[in-house]
């Protein structure tokens, strides 16, 4: 009856499964991961976007089972997310590409690159993405093209402190 219990609840699922995926992946420096998790505003995520955290947490489950090569249960966790939220369907095509091991060139690359359209606030997905979905009309593409069109939720910020 107490949606704070909830809240408070699916928190700590949350930091639990995180706990067992440093446990998995970074075995000296869990407490380290911690502080990065918190210094990123990961704790506020799982508090404010309760579903989608859920199935973010979901898809943190899944990745061990991409180390494993075993798409079924990748793809049985990840519909769960879905379930939850639906931007959890986008984790299922990750598949394919976390498996592969990417050169480390290539990967700074793309991260650089990315750096720089986040930093000079160049709006390239707010102009190709109404393009290539307008021909459909659905509920999801509405409120995609919604977001995008919205200057609150479609500003890029760039750095900041605070």
């Amino acid at each position: 009856d107490n949606y704070f219990f909830l809240q408070f609840l699916i928190v700590c699922v949350n930091c639990i499964v995180l706990f067992f995926f440093f446990k998995e992946f970074c075995n000296e420096n869990i407490a380290l991961c911690f502080l990065i998790f918190l210094s990123f505003y990961g704790l506020g995520i799982s508090i404010n976007l309760l579903r989608n955290s859920i199935a973010i947490s979901l898809f943190i489950c899944s990745i061990k089972y991409i180390n494993r090569n075993d798409f079924k249960r990748y793809c049985i966790l990840n519909l769960c997310g879905f379930l939850f939220h639906s931007s959890a369907i986008l984790y299922i095509p990750l598949f394919s590409f976390l498996r592969k091991n990417h050169k480390r060139h290539v990967v700074l690359f793309f991260f650089f690159v990315g750096l720089v359209f986040y930093l000079l606030k160049i709006r390239w997905l707010s102009s190709l993405l109404p393009v290539l979905i307008a021909p459909f009309t659905n509920t999801a593409t509405q409120k995609i093209l919604g977001y995008l069109l919205s200057d609150t939720f479609s500003s890029s910020y760039g750095l900041s402190i605070g």
